[in-house]
């Protein structure tokens, strides 16, 4: 029962880590595309740089 208790335990954890981690890259990235769109680029600009 100990190691249910266990392993639910680390899975909550490290769902929380994945988490954190895709919401500051979105977060980071949305400041990006703000940047980039107040010095005149284009969507169609924008969406090209992710693809390099």
């Amino acid at each position: 029962m100990a190691s249910i208790v266990i392993s639910l335990l680390a899975i909550i954890i490290g769902s929380l880590g994945v988490v954190n981690t895709m919401i500051m890259s979105v977060y980071k990235r949305t400041r990006e595309i703000g940047v980039f769109k107040d010095v005149g680029w284009t969507n169609k600009k924008n969406i090209n740089n992710d693809f390099r």
